[in-house]
């Protein structure tokens, strides 16, 4: 996952969509432990007042998911509409949480929380309120990019938990502290249920070189 990638909730809480490259612990728990240094919320409402649209920079501002499209007719689609976010790949969910980490705001939050799946192997030791301040308050890196390398659908043979699809990605970020680029590939397996949306699972992680 983008950052580990990639949940949403079946972590019910979860969470998890990318895993670090550095110390190979999930991109959240990277978060969790790093200094919070900006009042992102606060910064976000002045967005939103300079903008006649409501929806602060994010509304003229290309998606960070590298569609080329503007936010709010790209990944905000998926964040706001759970009929959007049911019908969606799971390379399209994949973006999209790449977007809710990049953008960091409450609303992003709420998304990687409910598009994770809840047998998420983080899931029993993540706190969702406190990982939603968590995502909201952290700067300590910024998402450059995340191309999708291969998505690839396989049924559940004997497995009455749905189906289950592989989504391989590249993730390019920078640290705000030093500047210095970083990256990671991620394999993230994502489930259904009885034809619902596609939910963060786990996910592999490997370093890149930038």
């Amino acid at each position: 996952a983008f950052v580990t990638s990639s949940g949403c909730a079946r972590d019910a809480t979860g969470l998890l969509f990318f895993t670090t490259t550095e110390i190979g612990v999930s991109f959240y728990s990277k978060m969790k432990h790093s200094n919070m240094l900006h009042a992102v919320k606060q910064s976000a409402n002045k967005r939103a007042e300079s903008s006649p649209s409501g929806f602060g920079g994010a509304a003229i501002s290309d998606c960070p998911c590298g569609s080329g499209l503007s936010f709010v007719k790209c990944c905000d689609i998926i964040h706001s509409s759970s009929a959007a976010y049911a019908n969606a790949t799971a390379a399209q969910v994949v973006r999209a949480r790449y977007s809710a980490f990049a953008l960091h705001t409450a609303k992003c939050a709420n998304f990687l929380v409910s598009s994770t799946h809840f047998q998420n192997k983080e899931f029993p030791s993540i706190n969702t309120e406190q990982f939603k301040q968590d995502v909201t308050k952290n700067n300590k890196f910024k998402l450059i990019s995340c191309k999708i390398l291969d998505e690839t659908y396989q049924n559940d043979d004997g497995d009455d938990n749905g189906e289950v699809v592989t989504v391989k990605f590249t993730v390019k970020m920078m640290k705000q502290k030093t500047r210095k680029k970083t990256g990671f590939t991620e394999t993230s397996i994502f489930r259904r249920i009885e034809s619902g949306p596609w939910l963060y699972l786990d996910g592999i992680v490997e370093p890149v070189e930038i």
